[in-house]
């Protein structure tokens, strides 16, 4: 049997009703590169504008059997079976399509179960001689290598900033050499977009800033010519979301999160899905909204499986008891406090275990829990965070009835506040407070003055009428 061979494009249009848009073409044809059977319906999803497409992409295309179209009361015979002609005519032709979209899904298994050894063979290679290798051996040449360099930049650049940027500017090059092959324009495009979005993560990783915002341009400017498919695009926010929170841009970050996680959602990627919404209830608890946090961090939660999940299951644990910390609701998140610990010594994160710390101090009044937290927040370099476990443990000496203690500490704010370039008003609010530990008049509430302006200062960005859909 011969094998068989894809229409190109052009031939594809001449198959297809005159009725079918390019744009419905272009989702056919180019989401084909790698698409799962279960998604072909969703794929076709467009076509059912008019009686014969709904018709011809039954279930029933797929069973192999011929269309059944019922005659409306307003229809003649003849206008029925005019009907039933266009739909035959349609159903064969996407039959074909059919066809292509099978070619394409095993070419892209193949390419799947093939690609961390390919990605591992063209990474131990000197980076002057990829564009030689890409060009002489097809196996350096396909959208599922260029995702897959994507994905191991995005895993090792935390630990690793030079290799994961190295891993992204691999996947940049075999995406832009899609083009000598037989894939049509919007899945390279596709494969650029994710390219230049895992190359901006890792800029924003090596601490480039602006090198990330340009690899973030070039990422948006592919998906113009994408295929539109809710995966690509996705990509693109979650990871240019991250930018912009490195950027303090928390709102447009919230805006960025909120779609990147409706997109995974439309394209079945539950555990992307579930990351994001951990990421936007992390926002939400920067920007004061705790109480919105709370119920997205527990469902996030619940959807996630701990014992093969487990970073992402430690990560969200931590963040639903911040949440419920921050709201007000200490007994609950002490509950649930020793099982994300003893994830996060699982994992031996230690940032994860001093906010935990802190929180536990914060909840319990325990002023050695929260000294704790703040010498490893001071030598960690987290400013925001250094000076709000201050205040705390400020508050703290201030109920024990320490006051010199309190003032010690609050003498030590100014070189943090300076360090946070937080302006005129947060020393002024510092000021006054030192004031009145001086003359013996402070309490815990100017205390927590000085600490809601610290956490204005952190949300800044975040609309303050900021709300999600449930």
């Amino acid at each position: 049997m011969r094998p068989f061979t894809p229409p190109r494009a052009p031939e594809v249009r001449s198959l297809l009703p005159a009725h079918v848009s390019e744009d419905q073409l272009r989702r056919l044809g180019e989401l084909a590169a790698g698409a799962p059977r279960e998604s072909w319906q969703h794929l076709l999803q467009p076509l059912k504008g008019c009686l014969c497409c709904r018709t011809a992409v039954e279930e029933e295309l797929w069973l192999g059997a011929e269309p059944a179209v019922e005659a409306s009361p307003e229809e003649t015979p003849r206008q029925h079976q005019g009907l039933v002609d266009e739909a035959a005519a349609t159903a064969a032709a996407l039959a074909k399509v059919t066809g292509q979209l099978q070619y394409w899904r095993e070419r892209a298994s193949r390419q799947r179960a093939a690609a961390p050894q390919v990605a591992t063979e063209l990474l131990q290679q000197p980076e002057a001689e990829w564009q030689s290798l890409i060009a002489s051996d097809s196996r350096f040449r396909s959208p599922v290598l260029a995702r897959v360099l994507g994905q191991v930049s995005r895993v090792i650049g935390g630990a690793d900033e030079e290799q994961g940027r190295r891993a992204a500017v691999a996947a940049v090059a075999v995406a832009s050499s899609l083009e000598a092959e037989e894939y049509t324009g919007g899945v390279v495009a596709d494969a650029l977009a994710a390219a230049y979005a895992a190359l901006g993560n890792a800029e924003r990783c090596g601490g480039d800033l602006e090198a990330a915002r340009e690899a973030f341009r070039q990422a948006r400017r592919c998906l113009v010519d994408g295929t539109a498919i809710d995966l690509a695009v996705a990509e693109v926010e979650d990871l240019e979301a991250l930018l912009l929170i490195e950027e303090q841009r928390y709102g447009e970050a919230l805006d960025r999160l909120q779609r990147a996680a409706t997109a995974y959602r439309a394209a079945g990627s539950r555990l992307q899905e579930t990351r994001v919404e951990g990421l936007i209830g992390r926002l939400l608890i920067f920007a004061a909204r705790p109480e919105l946090a709370i119920p997205r961090l527990r469902e996030a939660l619940s959807s996630v499986d701990r014992e093969r999940d487990l970073h992402l299951g430690a990560w969200l644990s931590l963040q639903l008891v911040l949440a419920l910390a921050e709201a007000g609701q200490g007994e609950e998140a002490m509950r649930l406090l020793p099982q994300a610990r003893e994830a996060c010594l699982l994992l031996n994160d230690q940032r994860a275990l001093r906010s935990l710390r802190w929180t536990e101090g914060r909840v319990e009044g325990i002023t050695a829990a929260v000294d704790e937290a703040r010498q490893g927040l001071l030598g960690a370099g987290e400013v925001y965070d250094a000076a709000l476990a201050t205040l705390d443990l400020a508050s703290l000496y201030l109920r024990e009835g320490r006051a010199a203690r309190a003032q010690m500490l609050a003498n030590g704010l100014h070189s943090l506040l300076e360090e946070a370039d937080l302006g005129i008003e947060a020393k002024a609010t510092l000021a006054v407070f030192q004031h009145s530990l001086r003359a013996g008049l402070a309490t815990e509430t100017s205390v927590q003055q000085l600490a809601d302006y610290l956490r204005r200062a952190r949300s800044a960005g975040v609309p303050e009428n900021f709300s999600l859909p449930c």
